[in-house]
């Protein structure tokens, strides 16, 4: 049988250090945002959330029509773990098996990519599957849901990357442009 495997997309942050919405940024006349979903929506799970927060009413603007579920976050300022507390807390009770994290500034993030984290983690020999980039692992990253409480314990502009570091059961995925994200105006030029 099929394990429920819900998609939570971080899309909360102000993007302070680039000075516009990073979400709202097109490429391919398309919002990164909206792009993102429409990638996570093919992988054909069962549920894609949207967690948003600075930039709200614009995000659901930039996802309308699409068959996600948006969830504000009240408290996106205190950082990256209120994000991934809210999307978690919406699959408690739910009988998830996991939850595959996203962002939407990895501007080289692709499909098969996706689904080779997924089959992985149906092969079922880890409780994570993440990537690798450089020095760093994280995201994407798919936890099991033996970790949903350690995830709801997160706090402050601390991701799951501590999470996924200290796993001693986990699966990487070379992902060598993940690096490649947008934090600061230069690198708008890594989306041609």
């Amino acid at each position: 049988m099929k394990s429920k495997i819900a998609i939570i997309i971080l899309a909360a942050g102000s993007s302070s250090r680039l000075g516009r919405p990073k979400q709202l940024i097109l490429k391919d006349g398309e919002t990164l945002i909206r792009s993102v979903a429409k990638m996570a929506m093919d992988l054909q799970e069962d549920r894609v959330l949207v967690i948003t927060g600075a930039f709200d009413k614009e995000v659901r603007q930039s996802l309308e029509g699409l068959d996600i579920t948006v969830i504000y976050n009240d408290e996106w300022q205190e950082g990256i773990a209120s994000s991934i507390r809210k999307g978690i807390g919406q699959l408690e009770g739910m009988d998830y098996e996991g939850a595959l994290f996203l962002v939407c500034d990895q501007v080289k993030l692709n499909l098969p990519l996706l689904k080779e984290i997924v089959q992985s983690y149906r092969a079922g020999n880890s409780s994570v599957v993440c990537c690798r980039y450089g020095t760093q692992l994280g995201i994407p990253a798919l936890l099991d849901a033996a970790h949903f409480p350690e995830l709801l314990q997160l706090r402050g502009d601390r991701g799951a990357k501590a999470l996924i570091q200290a796993s001693d059961d986990k699966t990487i995925i070379e992902f060598e442009e993940g690096i490649w994200d947008i934090d600061e105006p230069g690198d708008l030029q890594r989306l041609g």
